[in-house]
């Protein structure tokens, strides 16, 4: 389906979303569609650890999170409206993570998680989206597409350049009022 949105700069934005609750599987293809997301708690001790250990909380949004990586599975959908007019039985194969794909957020996770292992994190045996960089005094807790990170300054600006030298993803920094 093709989604239109207005964006709060007042551009408008079109975005190709696949029907998630339509997908069916084949009997021999199982969609894994869990991806973890940090849990209160983990949040909790990441902002103790920042208080125990004088660091700054920053926030970080990765950008077009869910569109990153490529498709594990054999997909295919019908044409948008208004592309399918005149063209009712064309079907297309999609190659690349999309919005409404059960399995994007999964691949993001992937993606992000390895990045984070490049980067000498160690994850968290009890909760995966907790990661800590013991050389560094940093502490990173992934929920969905954003992350709380406990660091100073300019270790976080390091975190930065490094996730985005070399690598699919785009992140931003965020603050509070990105969400109010």
């Amino acid at each position: 389906m093709l989604l239109l949105s207005k964006k709060r700069s007042g551009k408008l934005k079109a975005r190709l979303v696949a029907k998630g609750n339509e997908l069916r599987e084949d009997g021999d293809n199982n969609l894994m569609t869990y991806s973890p997301t940090a849990s209160s708690l983990s949040q909790n001790g990441l902002f103790q650890f920042a208080l125990t250990h004088n660091l700054n909380i920053h926030g970080m949004d990765f950008e077009s999170a869910f569109l990153v990586g490529k498709s594990k599975y054999l997909v295919y959908c019908e044409l948008p409206w208004p592309m399918s007019i005149g063209f009712p039985n064309i079907i297309m194969r999609v190659d690349q993570n999309m919005y409404g794909l059960t399995t994007a957020a999964l691949t993001f996770y992937e993606t992000a998680n390895d990045k984070f292992i490049e980067l000498e994190f160690k994850r968290c045996k009890v909760d995966p989206c907790l990661y800590i960089h013991e050389k560094r005094l940093m502490a990173i807790c992934l929920h969905v597409d954003d992350a709380i990170i406990a660091a100073k300054d300019e270790d976080f600006k390091w975190l930065l350049s490094s996730i985005q030298k070399e690598s699919k993803l785009i992140v931003n920094e965020t603050t509070l009022e990105d969400y109010c």
